[in-house]
């Protein structure tokens, strides 16, 4: 082991300047790709009328309606365009490679080491990947490092009063921007009964105990939303979680480590992609390794970090694990709701290996992983490409068309895209034709049947997003019915 000199000042300030602008800029180039499915429900939960609104109707959605008020509070700001929409997360993004730099130096880390965690938070593709989505978890993430931090605060300071205020502030936002901040907020718990903070354990039991109770009467009265997407929880599922936190978004086509999702562009070289999951189990075990050894020579403020942010990372990773086994009334493993461990991880990495000889090694082959991942994410990786199409549809139709939702819940995605004159309707098998105006004002996850059935008699249909067969075609016999093809990108003719 050995101690070399630290950044000064100056120089720190201008690396994490020069840092700063880097990660803005990898933030903001292509922003403005367009939107996917789970976007445009955002887009949709985010532009009722009111706040109350966006609560109200939000609270049928599994992803809890925090996020879609602060994105309902930006659209008048940023505006409704993809960019727009994403402009909370690019800003949530970098925040939380800030926080980063500021708890490391609160643990008395030395400015150099601070300043490696910041980097690689910053240029992480799987941060860079969630700052560039209209979704609740680069939010999530940010809510969860600075709630954290407050923790690591309050139990150095013996609770003080205010911040235990703004800490219990903390953990309420937590609870209501992902379900899986419950599972933080059990780790806040553990780590307040281990620091003998009771009025910190109290308070975090208190709040966790009253949002479980709203949790169980919405489940007995049976207006509780449970997704249930995602998979079930498998031995591979610990690997993709460490090959995530290592190797950020790549896919790694062709082995069993597909991460995260949704699946995105890996290495175009075979080798790579089966060599990487097993390089982040060994990078893994190293700085497992190294933690012992580190939690050894630490002082306190050193130890407190190591322990809080290891049990943040550990309960978590656990309880979301567990979340996708039987134990769970829906199975779900869901990996993208632990997005959040990445800056944690970042953290422990560089304070368990400020002393060793293998940190700038271990270092660069992160900081290679993470920004090779960022290639072939930055030159073929796209959300949705058939955004052009969308924009002929609106060219080609009139008001004597009609535009089918088929299923029923890609309406926010058909009503974000298509803006032309045809009306838009949509589809259920179990329901029949679906009544989209009376189901966003009742429940908008929640299939209304229209009174009309069919709805009316058009020139011609056009149907988006079709899977199975059109079991409602053969009431239109001598309408032509036009399917979008996810091949050509273009509205292909029915064959009834």
């Amino acid at each position: 082991m050995q101690q070399t000199r630290d950044l000064s000042h100056r120089a720190v300030v201008f690396l994490i300047a020069g840092t700063m602008l880097l990660g803005i800029a990898l933030r903001l180039f292509n922003l403005g790709m367009p939107i996917w499915g789970d976007e445009a429900v955002s887009w949709d939960l985010a532009s009722y009328a009111s706040v109350f609104d966006v609560w109200h109707y939000a609270s049928f959605d599994p992803t809890p309606p925090l996020y879609y008020v602060f994105l309902h509070l930006s659209i008048p700001v940023f505006g409704g365009s993809p960019a727009g929409l994403r402009a909370i997360s690019v800003i949530a993004s970098i925040l939380t490679a800030i926080m980063v730099y500021w708890g490391m130096r609160q643990a008395t880390f030395r400015r150099a080491d601070a300043f490696l965690a910041f980097l690689l938070t910053t240029v992480s593709s799987i941060m860079i990947y969630y700052a560039q989505e209209a979704r609740a978890y680069a939010l999530f993430t940010a809510i969860a490092l600075g709630t954290t931090l407050l923790l690591i605060e309050l139990i150095k300071n013996a609770a003080r009063p205010a911040l235990l205020l703004v800490y219990g502030v903390s953990v309420v936002l937590l609870s209501y921007v992902h379900g899986y901040g419950l599972f933080l907020v059990t780790a806040y718990i553990f780590c307040a009964i281990l620091y003998r903070q009771w009025r910190i354990a109290l308070l975090t039991l208190f709040l966790v105990s009253v949002n479980v109770v709203i949790i169980l009467l919405r489940f007995v009265n049976g207006s509780l939303p449970y997704g249930a997407a995602g998979g079930l929880t498998e031995w591979q599922s610990i690997q993709n979680l460490i090959t995530m936190l290592h190797a950020g978004t790549l896919a790694l086509q062709g082995t069993d480590a597909k991460i995260p999702f949704p699946h995105l562009l890996a290495f175009p070289h075979p080798i790579v992609n089966f060599c990487v999951p097993y390089l982040s189990a060994t990078l893994f075990l190293l700085i497992c390794i190294k933690s012992v050894s580190a939690f050894k020579i630490f002082d306190s403020d050193k130890k407190m970090l190591l322990v809080i942010l290891s049990t943040c990372i550990l309960v978590p990773a656990g309880l979301g694990i567990l979340a996708g086994t039987p134990l769970s009334p829906k199975p779900q493993w869901l990996l993208r709701g632990l997005v959040f461990l990445c800056p944690l991880y970042y953290m422990v990495t560089l304070a368990v290996l400020r002393l060793t000889r293998l940190k700038w090694g271990i270092v660069t082959v992160l900081l290679v992983l993470q920004l090779a991942a960022l290639v072939p994410y930055y030159t073929q990786y796209m959300r949705f490409e058939g955004a052009v199409a969308f924009e002929k549809l609106e060219q080609q139709t009139n008001i004597n068309d009609l535009v089918v939702v088929d299923p029923w819940y890609m309406h926010s995605f058909v009503r974000y895209y298509y803006r032309g004159p045809a009306p838009i309707t949509a589809h259920e098998n179990l329901t029949g034709w679906v009544n989209l105006a009376q189901m966003r004002q009742q429940n908008p996850f929640s299939p209304v049947p229209i009174e009309l059935n069919p709805p009316l008699r058009p020139e011609r249909i056009f149907v988006y997003y079709r899977k199975d067969e059109l079991q409602w075609s053969q009431d239109f016999p001598s309408v032509d019915i036009f399917v979008y093809d996810w091949h050509s990108l273009t509205w292909q003719l029915y064959e009834k």
